[in-house]
């Protein structure tokens, strides 16, 4: 028998996750729609190679197809997964290729990409062969809030993946009733600090910063708690945390990252706050509700799992992270094609490919909703900054992966790219 090991500390992978979902808001339903399985959703798949792509560039291979977004390839010799190649990466009979899509019966097309835009293509077909560059865009610094936190486990996965995501001179307040022993004040580019004090406290959430933070991560002691005492516990600081930003001069919703136990418990933050809602109009303000964002199936489209105040304002935006079902739906994955070990591995690396949300400005795609673009120009596009085109993440919350290469999408204000790429 034939076993393979997922290199990964499940609470330390967890915990990058988190920080890439405190920096960038939604990603954690993106992650959640690749790694449980739906009949809706994309997975990953690793196809032996085709004989008519053999000597072709990856470039030329990742058009052939339609249904599926060619994404990586595989050394047949060592198992070594190399997701978001470079378009000049020659194929050979030594290669097989790791495809995210929603469908296994993947087969190249004559047809595939062929109606990519003629301007499209002629913009990109330089940059495409140019060397790598990282963005120049301006990323703004973060203020981040870890609010509790169990003393027996590690603070380091945490705080050097906020270190990783987060854009220079960001600082990090981490509050727990004691200080964690492996903290740091300096983490890479980013500032942190220690705040003593219960996490219920309001006076103490107020010292850290929690009502201008840019993203609040509730640290619950998931394993420490019996698992119902652990998401009562973060039941009870949503609602405090939506008492806190409606009563704030925030002009954007803060964004809360929260894992869980169990999915139920969703319902159970949807009812709380409807029910604050109700009850918390004083004069003209009104509390807003929470947007959970879930990878559940049963919340997965549009607004469902959003519940709003009697504006309409939504004072919360939460991504809800279900650590254990996760981690379920990585193994299911690797134990139907055991190969995609590596491709996981990868992914979940620290120096490996990561998985952002780009605006389509970065493309220099329009986002006039008169002017919708197809997925072909959207991956030529992206590929000439190095990247590989997954999908997309809707201002609504809905999520498209792997859509076919013929999909046209009108693009407004907040939607987003998600895309393969090596550095932020």
């Amino acid at each position: 028998m034939n076993l393979g090991l997922v290199q990964m500390k499940d609470q330390e992978r967890m915990d990058r996750l988190t920080a890439q979902c405190a920096v960038q808001p939604g990603l954690g339903k993106v992650y959640s729609q690749i790694l449980l399985q739906s009949h809706t959703s994309a997975e990953f798949y690793l196809k032996d190679m085709f004989p008519s792509l053999v000597g072709k560039t990856f470039g030329k291979a990742r058009r052939s197809f339609d249904q599926a977004v060619l994404c990586g390839v595989m050394d047949a010799g060592t198992g070594q997964a190399h997701l978001n190649p470079a378009d000049s990466c020659v194929l050979t009979d030594q290669h097989r290729l790791v495809f995210l899509s929603s469908t296994a019966k993947i087969q190249p097309s004559k047809q595939a990409m062929s109606k990519i835009s003629l301007e499209r293509s002629a913009s990109t077909a330089v940059a495409t062969d140019a060397p790598a560059h990282e963005s120049s865009e301006v990323r703004c610094k973060k203020h981040v809030v870890v609010i509790g936190w169990d003393v027996d486990q590690t603070v380091e996965g945490l705080l050097k993946g906020l270190g990783d995501f987060a854009p220079d001179d960001s600082s990090i307040t981490i509050i727990s009733p004691e200080k964690p022993g492996d903290f740091l004040e300096e983490n890479g580019a980013c500032h942190c600090r220690h705040l003593e004090g219960s996490i219920a406290s309001r006076q103490v959430l107020l010292q850290a910063g929690v009502a201008e933070a840019d993203a609040v991560i509730l640290r619950m002691p998931l394993q420490s708690l019996a698992a119902a005492d652990a998401d009562a516990q973060v039941v009870s600081s949503l609602v405090h945390l939506q008492d806190l930003a409606s009563h704030s001069n925030r002009a954007e919703p803060l964004h809360v990252v929260a894992p869980v136990n169990h999915p139920r418990t969703l319902e159970l933050v949807n009812f709380v706050t409807k029910q604050s809602c109700s009850r918390a109009v004083t004069g003209q303000h009104v509390i807003g509700a929470v947007k959970a964002v879930t990878g559940d199936p049963q919340y997965a489209s549009g607004d469902s799992g959003m519940s709003r105040g009697q504006d309409g304002s939504v004072a919360l935006n939460v991504d809800v992270l279900l650590p254990d079902e996760l981690l379920s739906g990585l193994l299911t994955q690797v134990s139907v094609q055991p190969e995609l070990l590596s491709v996981m591995n990868d992914l979940f690396d620290a120096e490996g490919v990561e998985i952002y949300l780009r605006d389509p400005s970065r493309y220099s795609i329009s986002q006039d909703q008169a002017s919708p673009v197809s997925f072909a120009d959207v991956a030529e596009a992206a590929r000439a900054r190095k990247e590989t085109a997954l999908g997309y993440l809707l201002q609504d919350g809905t999520v498209l992966t792997a859509p076919h290469a013929d999909h046209k999408q009108a693009l407004k204000a907040g939607d987003q790219i998600i895309a393969f790429a090596n550095y932020a």
